[in-house]
């Protein structure tokens, strides 16, 4: 993802209305989301882009770091932190685990 950091700071720089690209077609400024943070919805889950909630196997993202169990089968795994991202054109159904999982994140600034 590519964000307009200008003006921004250490957090606010990560929101969807500062998104200018992503691999993900229907990830836009414009585009519905509950949640787009990097504080996520709770102490658990962080950079977490999510579209919609519908309770644990209804829970719709792109993105989010896993730091414990928050109690859905979908947070629940052998290590943390987990880098999950939905690994097709679309938002993922993340109980479903058709997700990747990634080894790291890395943010990079350039001016």
């Amino acid at each position: 993802m590519v964000f307009d950091g200008a003006g921004s700071d250490i957090k606010s720089w990560f929101a969807a209305n500062r998104l200018l690209d992503s691999r993900w077609p229907a990830m836009t400024p414009a585009a519905t989301y509950n949640h787009f943070s990097i504080d996520g919805v709770n102490i658990t889950r962080r950079f977490h882009i999510n579209r919609s909630y519908g309770g644990c196997p209804n829970d719709i993202g792109y993105l989010v770091v896993i730091d414990g169990d928050w109690g859905c089968g979908w947070d629940q795994h052998e290590t943390y932190p987990q880098f999950l991202y939905a690994k097709d054109n679309t938002a993922t159904y993340w109980e479903k685990e058709h997700f990747g999982r990634a080894d790291y994140i890395a943010v990079s600034i350039s001016s």
